[in-house]
């Protein structure tokens, strides 16, 4: 059942365009650029790490991966979670769900907020699209038909989620990561409406942005060698950037530190074999969907779902390498870096990198030797269910 897209905006002031327009050639060739290094991020001294996990997860399981392994992360606290894109609502549930289990193996923790944000981006050329499918096992037709509905959509409440990031940072001034593996258009909002949080964000990581456009007669090692040079380059929107376009533009005009994990990286593992095993074992376990009892169970049954729907048997571990990102540092993470700034383009989500030592933006694009991240995720899922348990 394919329920469509949809075009809904919550603005009528922004519209985009099909090209890079000459003002916005203009304004990135008069923005200075320096030769800069490949980086890596030194190890988190925290002694605890504060994030919101802002999600539009589904069916798609690389957002609830990315869940259960923040919950199985020593000295990480989860503020809240919001929710975005299209069925918010139901993303809340199905966020729900899991928290839920979560909470009944580990009654001692402290409850997780969950908040449906908004359903309508800011402002995107993109239509909203919505496969239908979102939110199974655990929602049958009738559900998804209600929550699906353009009226729906369109009249509930926008600001929700906007505003409880906006009440968490005050009340954590200087502490939260906010950490974006969805639409942003709740942190969009965020920023906009309660400017005075700005410079209360502590970073902002974001799972965002595409491979460098460059011709591809030429090696990617010329091309970051380029970079480094003080040469500047656009990049390939991704799903999470094009769905809102003017809540990503707010988000890298904040002044904020971002942190960006793109797909130049994301999409070099493969989540295959041994933990798509376990979570398979963990969702037979489910004799009732009302009655699931651990989180990984509800997880182990959406990627069921979703590898049938897809027809695969691995992930890409986009999101929880986002999650990883936000906490590790110096030998703990696999990526290398490079600082500058990334200047969204009104030009269909297209953005262009310009390397500044000054920069506030930090954009992965190399993984680092012998990296042993997809180990890292596996053992700390399984090994800490098994302690759990």
């Amino acid at each position: 059942m394919a329920v469509g897209a949809i075009q809904c905006t919550l603005t009528t002031e922004y519209s985009e365009k099909m090209e890079i327009s000459e003002d916005e050639k203009k304004l990135i060739s008069e923005m200075k650029s320096d030769k800069i290094k490949l980086f890596e991020f030194p190890d988190n001294d925290e002694e605890t790490t504060k994030i919101i996990i802002d999600t539009d997860i589904g069916t798609d399981w690389d957002d609830a991966l990315a869940l259960s392994y923040a919950f199985n992360i020593p000295n990480l606290e989860i503020l809240g979670i919001t929710t975005n894109y299209g069925i918010s609502d139901l993303r809340a549930t199905v966020t729900k769900k899991i928290v839920d289990a979560y909470l009944k193996v580990h009654p001692d923790k402290e409850p997780i907020p969950i908040i449906a944000g908004s359903s309508r981006p800011l402002g995107s050329h993109r239509e909203l699209i919505l496969f239908g499918h979102e939110g199974r096992p655990f929602f049958g037709k009738k559900e998804l038909k209600k929550v699906s509905n353009i009226d729906y959509i369109m009249n509930r409440d926008q600001e929700k989620a906007a505003d409880f990031i906006a009440s968490t940072i005050k009340k954590y001034p200087g502490q939260v990561k906010i950490v974006s593996i969805g639409i942003p258009t709740n942190i969009g909002l965020a920023l906009n409406k309660h400017k005075d949080i700005i410079p209360l964000v502590k970073e902002i990581i974001i799972m965002g942005c595409g491979d460098f456009i460059y011709n591809k007669d030429m090696k990617f090692d010329e091309v970051l060698s380029s970079v480094k040079n003080g040469n500047k380059i656009n990049l390939f929107p991704n799903h999470n950037i094009s769905g809102d376009t003017l809540a990503t533009k707010i988000l890298f005009n904040s002044g904020i530190k971002v942190k960006i994990v793109n797909h130049m990286v994301s999409s070099k593992y493969k989540a295959q074999g041994e933990i798509i095993d376990y979570f398979r074992e963990k969702s037979k376990e489910v004799k009732d969907l009302n009655d699931i009892k651990e989180p990984d169970q509800a997880i182990g049954l959406l990627m069921n779902e979703w590898f049938n729907i897809r027809h695969i048997n691995r992930q890409y571990p986009h999101d929880p390498l986002t999650i990883h990102e936000s906490i590790f540092g110096g030998d703990k993470s696999p990526l290398l870096y490079l600082r500058g700034r990334i200047f969204v383009l009104e030009w269909a989500a297209f953005s262009t990198f310009i390397p500044q030592l000054d920069g506030p933006h930090f954009l992965s694009v190399k993984i680092k030797k012998n990296s042993n991240f997809l180990e890292v995720l596996t053992k700390t899922i399984m090994n800490n269910n098994c302690k759990n348990n």
